[in-house]
């Protein structure tokens, strides 16, 4: 992975409880910002919830967050419709912040052939970056099998999403968005690709355009 310099990811936060890092974060409205359904599985209420935008914690901007909402088909044996979108208390804005774009074509176009995924460093809250080739749906069913659903893709990351992987951005060379990363079962199989929530897959992005339009 390589070191992102200030600004090449402007949309990426770390979700975080009080100081703990919890997950990566996508901005994806001046007030939204979406992140895995795993991360906030166990979290009762949004107290104590923030967003951290920066390049490190010394000099990230933080934002309070208001309310979370997991997909409410979330299953986190399967880590299935693995989606949340949290709503901040005020805008999130700065400099070096910005939304992150999405596809007006879709997931499956030939700007998707190769992505970029960004990691958070969960020690330092630095960003990372590398960039990934997005495997097949028939490779990925292969090795994983009905693990992977349509809600689902895949890409060869180098190494299965660990922690630290898990509620960041798989993104197209255009930076639009692409899939929200998952947390993986095997930190140690480079063989195998990672599986990310595919936005695109309707029953994914309506709940997040619900919850844009109907808050």
């Amino acid at each position: 992975d390589d070191e992102a310099i200030r600004g090449e990811f402007p949309f990426v936060g770390s979700l975080m409880n009080y100081q703990h890092y919890l997950c990566g974060a996508v901005l994806v409205a001046k007030d939204w910002i979406l992140t895995s359904a795993n991360c906030l599985a166990g979290t009762q209420d949004s107290n104590g919830l923030n967003v951290r935008f920066g390049k490190s914690k010394e000099r990230g901007r933080v934002f309070a967050i208001k309310e979370c909402y997991l997909h409410p088909r979330y299953n986190s044996t399967s880590f299935d419709y693995d989606i949340a979108i949290c709503k901040a208390h005020r805008a999130i804005e700065g400099k070096n912040i910005k939304p992150i774009r999405l596809s007006r074509k879709g997931f499956w176009n030939r700007q998707n052939a190769v992505g970029q995924r960004a990691v958070i460093d969960y020690a330092l809250l630095e960003l990372h970056f590398s960039h990934v080739p997005v495997t097949s749906r028939y490779r990925c069913k292969t090795l994983y099998g009905k693990k992977i659903t349509n809600r689902m893709i895949c890409a060869e990351v180098g190494k299965n999403n660990c922690f630290g992987d898990e509620g960041g951005p798989l993104i197209n060379v255009k930076k639009q968005l692409l899939g929200i990363g998952i947390r993986g079962t095997n930190c140690t199989d480079r063989t195998k690709p990672s599986a990310f929530t595919n936005v695109y897959n309707p029953d994914i992005i309506y709940f997040i355009i619900d919850k844009f339009l109907f808050e």
